[in-house]
């Protein structure tokens, strides 16, 4: 399986460098001063029984399927 490399500005020299496209994504997360993120599109496929449970409690709590996803996430990540 081939892996996808991805080019990224060096932060102290300027120069171009390769890393695999995961590392790169990270690596850029963390130059990014905080008053320029934004947030950023990702894409998932999940179970259909999965997607039916999120789009009925995104219903019951008035908010977006988009939303619940990323609260959902943004919690499983800080938790312990």
């Amino acid at each position: 399986m081939a892996e996808f490399v991805r080019a990224i500005p060096c932060g102290d020299c300027h120069s171009m460098v390769a890393l695999p496209y995961i590392e790169a994504q990270a690596a850029s997360c963390t130059k990014i001063a905080p008053m320029h993120r934004s947030p950023r599109r990702v894409t998932i496929t999940v179970p259909y029984a999965l997607y039916c449970e999120l789009l009925a409690r995104s219903d019951q709590q008035g908010r977006s399927l988009s939303n619940l996803a990323a609260f959902l996430l943004e919690a499983a990540i800080s938790s312990p």
